[in-house]
């Protein structure tokens, strides 16, 4: 849609710049642009600005249930699994332990006789789903479980605070600030949309990081069970990582030329001091239009700004 909105562009200056070059023995490289031409360059740049900006919102919503997902699964660790209190001695009970206190009289562990942790010796914790209390998860396992939920929670609100900067601030850069500002804020703000997105993706692996080593902790009730879940884990990072690997096939956009939307060379010198200031359109003509095939705009040099083409061989 950019090239084919720069093409329509590229019609109808070619009779200005016809009309501006005529009479004189060389052809100026630019096109002098009146307003009406400069608002719909900027038209189309904004068709730009307003796609990474919605992909942003879409990016920072995703981060932020991660994040409080992770928060809940911390809160429930901290219970079930004894957490912090591991080394700890558990709260005093009438009742010996694996018995919980029932109608003025200690009952075994069970249905009728539910327990938590404090009705279980220090080092175990009491699983609902078994019915009795169980071991707690070794010292280095609760610490890589802790440390791959904040790692997925940090990254989530990195993304999160990111994104939601990036919506306030670039969208109010191209509309108040100074000429060029649009492009400014488009190249800036797909830069910062690459970072988020490895952030997201990074707080997403962490999550899947996360629930293997939980299969290790109190809950599961053997080894079997554990590398079951483990197992699980492992083919769900395998389906997502093959997922993403068919996305990037049918939609290459890191291996294809791309069309930018930007018009101005900021490198280049101004106009004169008169103050009029100057338009070009970087127009890409595909092989077999008729014309030569002028450069297009890789992935890598989309944060730059487009090179001055002359839009009339």
């Amino acid at each position: 849609m950019l090239y084919a909105d720069k093409a329509a562009l590229e019609n109808r200056t070619k009779a200005q710049r016809r009309r501006l070059s005529a009479g004189t023995s060389s052809r100026s490289p630019a096109v002098t642009a009146n307003p009406a031409v400069q608002v719909r360059l900027l038209a189309i740049r904004e068709r730009e600005l307003e796609l990474y900006v919605n992909n942003c919102r879409t990016m920072g919503m995703v981060s932020a249930i991660f994040s409080g997902l992770v928060y809940t699964k911390l809160d429930y660790f901290k219970d079930a699994n004894c957490g912090w209190h591991s080394h700890q001695a558990p709260e005093w009970s009438e009742c010996p332990v694996g018995e919980a206190m029932v109608g003025g009289g200690c009952q075994a562990c069970g249905d009728e006789a539910p327990c938590d942790s404090s009705d279980c010796e220090t080092g175990t914790t009491y699983s609902a789903a078994i019915g009795a209390c169980v071991p707690c998860g070794g010292e280095y396992r609760q610490a890589l479980f802790v440390a791959a939920n904040l790692l997925t929670m940090c990254c989530g609100l990195e993304a999160a605070f990111g994104t939601t900067a990036i919506t306030m601030l670039g969208p109010g850069l191209a509309l108040r600030g100074p000429d060029g500002s649009m492009n400014k804020a488009v190249e800036g703000i797909l830069a910062e949309y690459e970072l988020v997105s490895y952030l997201v993706y990074l707080s997403i692996y962490s999550f899947l990081a996360a629930g293997a080593v939980f299969a290790f902790l109190a809950e599961a009730p053997n080894l079997l069970t554990s590398l079951g879940l483990t197992a699980l884990v492992a083919a769900t990072y395998r389906l997502m990582a093959r997922r993403v690997h068919v996305v990037e096939e049918n939609f290459p956009m890191k291996k294809i030329a791309l069309v930018s939307g930007a018009f101005f060379d900021h490198s280049a010198p101004r106009a004169a001091a008169g103050g009029g200031a100057t338009v070009t359109a970087t127009v890409t003509t595909p092989s077999g239009g008729g014309g030569a095939e002028r450069p297009k705009m890789t992935l890598a040099e989309r944060r730059g700004y487009a090179q001055l083409h002359d839009i009339v061989e």
